[in-house]
């Protein structure tokens, strides 16, 4: 299990944590990595990191928050390390605290107000970010995780498919 804080601003080491499939010969590896802006100096040593694992990755979840409305560090970063639309291909940004998005409902689950404000929030990301896979969700609620469960096998057959061929 990787360790979470209600304290601490953000993770500052790589987490990695390996499983075996059905006991065949293939893994699911799941890497958490720190989040960005909180220290220029780790930035730095954080975004190195990111380029050495992404070339190692067939499937890369980028988490943002929903709730949040300025994207520009998060969007310069992801054209650094995604370029190409070939390389956005194997990626899919999650929006995270979907719950969270206005206008905030407090009765557990989201409104149709609130789905409005996801699918245009969603429509801007795509825009933004230049690429076409992102959907919402919340880790609290566990909102939409087999959405984003069948995302990540259907990328990962895609770019395993053209590994191999």
């Amino acid at each position: 299990m990787l360790e979470t804080s209600d304290i601490e601003v953000c993770t500052k080491a790589l987490h990695s944590v390996e499983y075996q499939i059905n006991e065949s010969d293939f893994y699911f590896s799941f890497n958490d990595f720190p989040g960005i802006s909180e220290d220029g100096q780790a930035d730095i040593k954080y975004v190195e990191w990111y380029k050495e694992m992404l070339g190692y990755s067939h499937c890369v979840v980028y988490i943002l928050r929903a709730d949040q409305r300025d994207y520009a560090l998060d969007e310069a970063l992801f054209h650094s390390l995604f370029p190409q639309r070939a390389d956005r291909e194997k990626v899919i940004i999650a929006l995270n605290f979907a719950d969270k998005v206005e206008p905030i409902n407090r009765l557990g689950e989201i409104t149709e107000e609130q789905k409005i404000n996801l699918q245009r929030k969603i429509r801007s990301i795509k825009r933004l970010f230049g690429t076409s896979q992102v959907m919402y969700y919340s880790a609290l609620d566990e909102m939409n995780f087999n959405i984003l469960v069948s995302k990540i096998i259907q990328v990962v057959k895609r770019e395993v498919k053209t590994k191999v061929n």
